[in-house]
């Protein structure tokens, strides 16, 4: 397993926060951001969990090469990408994705992320050869850079996972999940989410 990358000095410390320990984001450009929180999604337990991320270390070797082609400079071994956009990328719906993790074809993770409104929690799915092969058939030679990205360890027991969740807003004609569960679509002209930066956070033991 990579070693994670050093974190900035002016990390705060991890914060308790319901059954999930949260890491502040580094606060970027003056602009005060929202914690940072990761959670299982239901149905989910640390031991599972923890056993399936490291059956799944080295199965997506394409990543370190996608996360490079985007001119990302992550050392970590597992990339997560938002559940709507690997909907669009797999071509299938939200429910079909779902169903897809509740029947363990997929793993999930919850994290909040900064809206125009506030913060929202996500779904993330862990990005595997055939949705980082579907980045590079939808993109081409075009691919996209994530607005927001977080880099992170997680923590399940005594095991460390470094993590990058890449958060993507707007992907034109794609499903989106609303705070509700409900979907949306989404409309690319929307411009009033616009950010463009790196948020690293602490480890976070959802296990606590």
């Amino acid at each position: 397993m990579t070693t994670a990358k050093a974190k900035p000095s002016g990390r705060h410390k991890l914060a308790k926060c319901g059954d999930v320990q949260a890491g502040i984001p580094v606060q970027v450009g003056g602009e005060k951001q929202p914690k940072s929180l990761i959670t299982m999604v239901r149905g989910q337990n640390v031991q599972a969990l923890s056993l399936i991320l490291r059956q799944s270390l080295g199965k997506c070797p394409s990543g370190s090469r996608f996360l490079k082609d985007i001119q990302m400079d992550c050392r970590v071994d597992y990339i997560w990408l938002p559940l709507d956009r690997v909907a669009m990328l797999l071509g299938k719906n939200l429910k079909t994705i779902r169903r897809m993790v509740a029947a363990g074809k997929l793993i999930a993770l919850k994290h909040q992320i900064p809206t125009k409104n506030g913060a929202t929690i996500k779904t993330f799915i862990l990005a595997t050869e055939e949705i980082i092969a579907a980045e590079y058939e939808h993109y081409r030679d075009k691919l996209r850079r994530p607005e927001l990205y977080f880099e992170e360890e997680i923590k399940l027991g005594e095991f460390c996972f470094p993590s990058v969740f890449l958060v993507y807003y707007n992907d034109e004609g794609s499903e989106t999940e609303s705070d509700s569960g409900s979907v949306t679509k989404s409309d690319s002209s929307d411009k009033s989410v616009s950010v463009s930066k790196r948020i690293v956070s602490g480890g976070h033991d959802v296990s606590a």
